[in-house]
């Protein structure tokens, strides 16, 4: 399966059009913050994430 960046932009539009209501963005903000549950994804898990960095020339 090849990636096909129109499908990507079509999901844009569409999430454009569907925003989230500021309760659900808080909830997830405070998921995120929640060291059992979501600040694992907020900082990246596993050796990708240590391995990980900005490109040259970028703090």
């Amino acid at each position: 399966m090849r990636y096909d960046q129109s499908r990507a932009d079509e999901l844009d539009r569409m999430m454009l059009e569907l925003l989230l209501p500021a309760s659900a963005v808080e909830s997830l903000g405070r998921w995120l913050a929640d060291p059992g549950r979501g600040q694992r994804y907020a900082k990246g898990v596993g050796l990708t994430a240590s391995r990980t960095r900005p490109p040259s020339g970028k703090p």
